[in-house]
């Protein structure tokens, strides 16, 4: 792992595999994640031979908040393990770029609490599977916004979301989704499964987002999960990036 600067293609400017490697590397231009950090990521194989990944991380809300976007840059499915350039941002301080290729929208003017205080707290996760083009294919989005109740508890309004590619062939086959509040935490995770036909002629290919996972606390602090699949025809050259928002 190292952190990467002065901007540049780290990867190839296209879905292709290395010569005399089992790896794919696709077009990821670090110029357009400033401060990010290459690290590698091992995968967990299937009986059927695919390859899933999960990622998560935690933390106690703060008074600027963050934006986290992250992208495959390379993948070797044969050994089931991945490339990723993640960058972290204040959350009112996330580059144009960043905020264009994530969907980011700007920090919202409020009085959202830092640790230790009510509240109220925003935070959200975004999963994406996208294709060559740069294009998403299939996204899930979860949300929530939560905040300590007067005399104890916590309030929280809950937004699953579900996106896909449909001028290209992509349809979404399945879709659940969960909202829960014990008093204490509350959370909402967003699954989908899509498919798409054409996408490589007649082999059908397919996305799992078996998780989109985001919970707050009564005390401000927050956890997030995913985990996703990509299976079928030609999914190699399908990768995946996601994005954070954290109060």
């Amino acid at each position: 792992m190292g952190a990467v600067g002065g901007g540049g293609v780290l990867f190839s400017p296209g879905a292709a595999a290395r010569e005399g490697t089992g790896e794919i590397e696709y077009a990821v231009d670090l110029a357009e994640l400033p401060g990010a950090v290459v690290r590698t990521e091992r995968g967990r194989a299937t009986d059927d031979g695919t390859c899933v990944f999960a990622d998560g991380g935690e933390g106690t809300a703060s008074e600027a908040g963050t934006a986290t976007g992250a992208g495959e840059g390379a993948y070797d499915p044969g050994a089931c393990v991945r490339r990723v350039a993640r960058a972290v941002y204040p959350a009112d301080g996330v580059p144009a770029s960043v905020a264009e290729r994530f969907g980011i929208a700007p920090a919202r003017s409020s009085d959202a609490g830092s640790a230790g205080e009510p509240g109220p707290w925003v935070g959200s996760l975004r999963v994406n599977v996208t294709d060559p083009l740069g294009l998403d294919v299939s996204s899930t989005t979860s949300a929530l916004e939560w905040e300590a109740r007067d005399g104890g508890g916590v309030r929280s309004e809950h937004d699953s979301d579900w996106d896909w590619l449909a001028l290209t062939g992509w349809t979404r086959t399945g879709a659940e989704h969960e909202e829960r509040n014990d008093g204490t935490v509350a959370s909402t995770d967003t699954e989908g499964d899509f498919l798409n036909s054409v996408f490589c002629l007649t082999i059908d290919t397919v996305t799992h987002h078996r998780q989109t996972y985001f919970e707050g606390a009564v005390d401000g602090s927050w956890r997030w999960a995913y985990e996703v699949e990509k299976a079928g025809g030609c999914a190699d050259l399908l990768r995946y990036t996601y994005v954070v928002i954290t109060p």
